[in-house]
């Protein structure tokens, strides 16, 4: 199974430099999961604890292939053959998170399959 880093937050302790916070949470449940772990460390660390912004739902053409382990070039003949379907915002594409992980489960080409990691 997929999992993506996500920044929790900051962890302040007296005059020392702040402390990022990360978690590697499955990619299907991200948001709730990061969204909980945020509500908890507050409530335990109280002041000490600085919580990072959610998680946007929207991926940008790097963030895909970053998630994918592929190239931009690759996300954007993914869109000309009609597997992915971008959203337009002020000129810029950016693509839903329930897509990107619909799009794990495609069946892969097995000249490729003995390239990528099993997990």
């Amino acid at each position: 199974m997929r999992s993506q880093r996500v920044l929790l937050g900051q962890l302040v302790l007296d005059k020392e430099p702040p402390i990022d916070l990360f978690v590697d949470l499955p990619f299907a449940t991200v948001a709730q999961k990061s969204a909980a772990l945020k509500e908890r460390l507050a409530f335990l660390l109280d002041t000490r604890f600085q919580p990072a912004p959610p998680e946007s739902l929207h991926l940008t053409v790097e963030q895909v292939a970053g998630l994918l382990h592929c190239r931009c070039r690759t996300v954007l003949r993914m869109i000309e053959r009609g597997n992915l379907h971008p959203i337009e915002e002020n000129g810029e594409m950016y693509f839903e998170r329930s897509e990107i992980e619909r799009l794990r489960h495609l069946p892969i080409s097995p000249i490729f399959s003995r390239l990528i990691p099993r997990s």
